[in-house]
């Protein structure tokens, strides 16, 4: 199923590479399958490209944490509080922050 789904985002980013959606979809897969490398790629892609994605942040960092990166974690999580906050997303800062603290 999961082969499935990673051809289906593959023909969407095909059809938009632009949307940052399809890209960490796909990564969220290809974290799925362990296929680490390939999952950091696309969230590397929407973090440059699409710095407003929220979701990315919390993502990305967990994948970063699972391989040991905390430098890289905890930027991610702190940079997600930021825009997060800026944007007046309580919420969304609140689970990122959760992330940070239990990380150290």
């Amino acid at each position: 199923m999961t082969s499935n789904r990673i051809e289906l985002l593959k023909t969407f980013i095909q059809e938009d590479p632009s949307d940052p959606f399809n890209h960490y979809a796909l990564a969220l897969e290809y974290v799925k399958t362990g296929d680490i490398e390939v999952a950091r790629i696309h969230f590397q892609y929407v973090y440059e490209n699409h710095a407003s994605y929220l979701a990315n942040y919390y993502q990305f960092g967990k994948l970063e944490e699972s391989v040991g990166n905390m430098e890289m974690a905890s930027k991610l999580y702190k940079q997600g509080i930021k825009i997060a906050r800026s944007i007046g997303d309580s919420k969304t800062a609140a689970e990122l922050q959760s992330a940070l603290d239990f990380m150290e």
